[in-house]
């Protein structure tokens, strides 16, 4: 049912480096470069609290990390676009 399927995947879409990982990694590839990286994995558990946590300690610090969980949970089980996904993040206090 797919051509490929990969753990971690960088793309660039809109001249923006957007990182795909299966799992919530605090540093990746272009992080200070304005990249984003976009993960799941955790869906809605205690595990994504944690990585809320993590994240919020790097805010806290001045490290940029603009990582965004995209459980299918937060999106109605529909899929979303980038845009819609800093959206709902931002929203939600991140």
């Amino acid at each position: 049912m797919f051509e490929e399927v990969w753990e971690y995947r960088k793309i660039h879409l809109n001249k923006q480096t957007v990182i795909l990982s299966h799992y919530f990694t605090p540093t990746y590839e272009s992080q200070h470069r304005g990249g984003i990286m976009l993960y799941g994995h955790s869906h809605n558990t205690v595990v994504a609290g944690t990585e809320e946590r993590v994240k919020q300690l790097y805010h806290e610090n001045n490290i940029p990390c603009k990582a965004y969980n995209v459980g299918c949970m937060y999106f109605g089980y529909t899929p979303a676009t980038l845009d819609e996904i800093i959206a709902y993040w931002k929203s939600n206090g991140r």
